[in-house]
């Protein structure tokens, strides 16, 4: 779509549509998600630097879609503890501001998924969430067993969005 709005590469856009050579993507995955709120935990930390801004930007596309989609979803800003928490009804305004606080502390991804499963817990509106962690993946694993078990128990999906990480950085 991109090359066929592009005055110079149309025509190009347009035979490679036509002589079916275009770039195409295959699911790989026929999971269903986005089953129920969504609970979205964004990565403040300072070691985020300027990634910090892609970050943000996932974050409001993430919820821009969720919005589009009338589902509920709460925000939690988090970096070494939970210091931001915004919980958004369907229909009510996204939360940008919390997209640009400032940054600050460590990284600890143990505390902000206990907090999320806990209200996937304790509350039935919050059963069947999806988790969509956004972080630069520099966090302690150990309680990362306890939480997936935790997870599965309550039929909520964990995500891992990585900035500037690699893959094997966020499998646990």
């Amino acid at each position: 779509l991109a090359r066929i709005a592009s005055g110079r590469y149309r025509l190009a856009a347009i035979r490679d549509l036509m002589e079916k050579k275009l770039l195409e993507y295959e699911m790989t995955s026929m999971e269903v998600l986005g089953r129920g709120p969504l609970i979205l935990c964004l990565d403040k930390s300072p070691s985020k630097g300027d990634p910090d801004i892609w970050a943000s930007a996932v974050a409001l596309a993430l919820l821009d879609m969720v919005h589009r989609q009338h589902r509920t979803f709460i925000l939690l800003g988090f970096s070494d503890e939970v210091f931001y928490r915004k919980v958004v009804k369907p229909g009510r305004p996204l939360p940008e501001e919390a997209l640009f606080v400032p940054l600050r502390g460590g990284t600890d991804i143990g505390k902000v998924l206990d907090l999320a499963l806990n209200a996937c817990e304790t509350r039935t509106i919050m059963k069947r969430s999806d988790i969509v962690i956004i972080t630069d993946g520099g966090s302690s694993s150990e309680t990362a067993g306890w939480i997936r078990s935790r997870a599965k128990a309550k039929d909520v999906r964990i995500l891992g969005v990585g900035i500037g990480v690699t893959e094997a950085s966020l499998a646990p």
